[in-house]
């Protein structure tokens, strides 16, 4: 990798999952059942075997990010059955076995309203750190690549949106023993050698007054007095849903409240910001409430199969530079490539990491 580039390129954390595991199970399918399809899977196919699966897909998609020329990799999340609940399994304090139907709301113009409704495990009891439960994944990466490796939680605010509180006083009790506990986890990660890790917190985006109120801080209780680490928060406006589309449902959080949400992480010891930027054209001006910090701006559109050319992306990573230095610029997708195919994910990579080669020329 050259260590020289001002300009690098990533992907959020998910990848395609393979037909060889999901059969025709789509991303959005297993999703819409809260990760527990995978689970079934697991469990139909036997763990051995699914194991065997995994590392494959894992494999593949490191080779993928590899071959495309992405600077820094994950394992695509193939070992996670849902990017909020597999790391909620790993803690005490939930229930999956009785789940809930929770609407999931958001401020959309002004006005906190139900988007759409999801089934989320019920915390009973107190949410506490059960052991390590990533350093096995972060090592099985680092022995098959030489690239920047990162690795993701979800963060406080978005848990809270997730799962069924049954057990705290206050939502902010809940998102603070939460962060506690996950706290470990990124110690045991940072002392394993994990230089880069990523909190997907759409949350923030969907209650800015919440936000306001506690999400920034207790995102920072993450990581709060951790060394040698690279932080990140993932804040898109949503995954791609073609159904909601497809019945006119307002379901992404309203991008007017990037710029208010971006000056409030100015106070957070987050040291980069990843947004989404594609879909609907997010205006580059947003980047002047950026401050000193890191954007990772979604260049990709997720929820789609027609791959962006690197001239569409060069000309977004100019627009950004309008408002921001070269080093404060990473590209990547507007968020997980999940619901996509294989095959469109690697093209969209592979000119997303060759819009970063020529962005760099040129400056």
């Amino acid at each position: 990798m050259n260590i020289n580039k001002k300009i690098k390129s990533t992907i959020v954390l998910s990848y395609p999952k393979p037909k060889y595991i999901m059969n025709k199970i789509s991303g959005r399918e297993l999703l819409d059942s809260s990760g527990i399809i995978f689970y079934q899977i697991e469990k139909k196919i036997g763990k051995a075997n699914f194991t065997k699966l995994v590392d494959k897909a894992v494999d593949e998609t490191i080779q993928d990010q590899e071959e495309a020329g992405i600077d820094i990799i994950t394992d695509g999340e193939q070992r996670r059955g849902h990017y909020i609940y597999y790391t909620l399994r790993h803690l005490t304090g939930f229930n999956f076995e009785n789940m809930y139907e929770k609407p999931v709301k958001k401020i959309i113009k002004g006005k906190l309203q139900e988007a759409y409704k999801m089934l989320v495990p019920r915390v009973i009891s107190s949410i506490k750190y059960n052991g390590p439960f990533l350093i096995e994944n972060f090592k099985y990466i680092y022995t098959r690549t030489k690239k920047d490796i990162k690795i993701g939680f979800p963060g406080p605010s978005t848990v809270v949106d997730a799962v069924k509180n049954e057990f705290y006083k206050s939502d902010k009790e809940l998102a603070l023993n939460y962060a506690k506990a996950v706290k470990q986890e990124v110690i045991a990660l940072r002392n394993a050698g994990c230089q880069i890790i990523q909190f997907d917190d759409p949350g923030l985006l969907r209650n800015p007054i919440r936000t306001q109120e506690w999400g920034i801080e207790l995102l920072d209780k993450c990581f709060e007095g951790i060394e040698g680490i690279t932080t990140i928060v993932h804040v898109c406006r949503s995954y791609s849903n073609k159904k909601l589309e497809k019945l006119g449902i307002v379901y992404k959080s309203d991008e007017s409240y990037y710029p208010h949400l971006l000056d409030l992480l100015q106070k957070s010891k987050i040291d980069q910001i990843s947004i989404e930027g594609k879909q609907e054209n997010l205006n580059p001006a947003v980047l002047k409430h950026l401050g000193q910090k890191i954007v990772i701006l979604g260049c990709l559109d997720v929820g789609s199969e027609k791959v962006e050319t690197v001239e569409e992306i060069v000309n977004q990573g100019k627009a950004a530079l309008e408002y921001i230095k070269p080093e404060q610029l990473i590209l990547g997708p507007d968020c997980g490539l999940l619901q996509i195919s294989r095959k469109a994910a690697k093209a969209k990579l592979s000119n997303l990491a060759k819009a970063a080669e020529i962005l760099n020329k040129i400056l």
